[in-house]
């Protein structure tokens, strides 16, 4: 088989995911992104890796966004935004930021597979990415469906802040790392 064969089925589920992702999802991100003066950012495992690179993307748009927890990430205070991640819902972690962050008078955000849960409860926002998470017929194991929706929903957010602010890449990329 050769890899064009083997990722077939998987770009297939994608494309099916994302027929499902209402386009409010992503406005609703841009705008809640855009409006928020700073953006914290954590997430766990697998998805918590997309969202640090999500964190890392925001930074190079020129926002005041953080992954969290960083040595020098600055506090979340009123208006400003935690995004975070509870593919299935229940997260204990992203409950507890979440509910930390409401209470700070910040707004908390969460990207979930899930229809309901503790941290959707939590959340002020959920952005929700219907793919599979553990149990299913993916062809990926594990919840990969969702970890790669996820990411890619986090890069087309990026896109359209991209175009909303009329930034071309190079200004991202003169933002990026210089020390590696």
């Amino acid at each position: 088989m050769t890899p064009a064969q083997q990722v077939a089925p998987i770009l297939a589920e994608q494309a099916a995911v994302f027929a499902r992702i209402p386009p409010a999802t992503l406005d609703g991100a841009v705008e809640a992104i855009a409006a928020a003066p700073r953006v914290l950012v954590w997430g766990a495992g697998r998805t918590g890796f997309a969202l640090m690179g999500f964190a890392m993307r925001l930074g190079h748009l020129g926002l005041d966004a953080h992954w969290l927890p960083g040595v020098t990430t600055p506090p979340l205070r009123a208006r400003d935004l935690l995004v975070t991640n509870a593919s299935r819902g229940d997260l204990p972690s992203a409950t507890a930021f979440l509910r930390q962050a409401r209470a700070l008078g910040a707004r908390g955000a969460v990207f979930t597979a899930a229809e309901s849960g503790a941290a959707l409860e939590a959340a002020d926002l959920v952005w929700r990415i219907p793919a599979q998470v553990w149990e299913g017929d993916s062809v990926l194991p594990m919840g990969g469906q969702y970890e790669i929706a996820l990411w890619l929903v986090c890069d087309l957010v990026v896109a359209r802040l991209m175009a909303r602010a009329g930034l071309p890449a190079a200004d991202l990329a003169a933002r990026h790392a210089t020390i590696a």
